[in-house]
């Protein structure tokens, strides 16, 4: 467990040494908790600010006992569909990204085989 202080309120946070969790689900679990959204968090360990998105709490010592401090505004409830919205839009922009890589590569092995039929007729 570790815990976290936001404002007057305190978060007691599982975690294990044995399943590691990095700074970004930290900060996904906080925004659930707090409401205060990842964009706008700030998590204090020993003075110095997390890099979020950046590597494993056991990189920056951080321990089951250790105790933390979250720095940000909550999210303003009308806020809060037009961030939702946000977040369907990127997760849609997401697959449309996956699908077109499928297609650049479907595209790709075309060429291949196209570029070796004509090689093939040319030396015939």
């Amino acid at each position: 467990m570790i815990t976290v202080s936001h404002g007057a309120k305190r978060y007691d946070i599982e975690y294990c040494v044995q399943t590691p969790m990095t700074t970004e689900f930290l900060s996904m679990r906080l925004e659930q908790l707090t409401k205060v959204p990842v964009s706008q968090q700030k998590i204090i360990f020993r003075g110095k600010q997390l890099p979020i998105g950046e590597g494993l709490l056991s990189e920056y010592k951080i321990k089951p006992g250790s105790r933390l401090m979250l720095l940000g505004k909550v999210l303003d409830p009308d806020n809060e569909k037009a961030l939702n919205s946000i977040r369907k839009a990127k997760n849609d922009a997401d697959l449309i990204l996956e699908k077109v890589k499928n297609i650049n590569s479907e595209i790709s092995g075309i060429k291949d085989v196209g570029n070796s039929l004509l090689y093939h007729r040319k030396h015939i």
